[in-house]
């Protein structure tokens, strides 16, 4: 049950500029799939790094993967010993997604720039 706080016209006078703003800066966007390996990756169990640049030229990275990869992690981990014998597994800016597809990463930015929260798990490249 989320907290309800009444809006006024002075709340939305702060949050639309935001808004505006971060949609502005990812209208043009174009993204990449950095993948270094020699064959091509595995779309239902592997982890990339996906690209964005924005239209000024600025770049955010995030980690894309799929829930088969992390069972494949916390199986792996369990025999190795990492994360505490495959008590927890954890990837910075990781987003899940069932197939790595460019269709599904587009759709999953797409998705993320209209709910305001590419930001969040997209971190910008300096």
């Amino acid at each position: 049950m989320g907290l309800n706080y009444p809006q006024t016209s002075r709340s939305i006078d702060i949050i639309k500029p935001f808004v505006e703003n971060t949609r502005e800066k990812f209208k043009d966007y174009e993204f990449r799939i950095d993948w270094t390996g020699s064959k091509p990756y595995d779309q239902e169990n592997e982890a990339i790094d996906v690209r964005i640049k924005t239209g000024s030229g600025e770049e955010y990275s995030a980690n894309f993967t799929t829930p088969k990869f992390l069972d494949y992690m916390f199986e792996k981990n369990g025999r190795t010993g990492e994360c505490l014998s495959g008590t927890y597994f954890c990837m910075p800016g990781m987003i899940v997604v069932k197939k790595l597809t460019e269709d599904n990463i587009k759709r999953t930015i797409d998705d993320l720039i209209d709910n305001l929260e590419v930001e969040e798990y997209f971190k910008k490249i300096d």
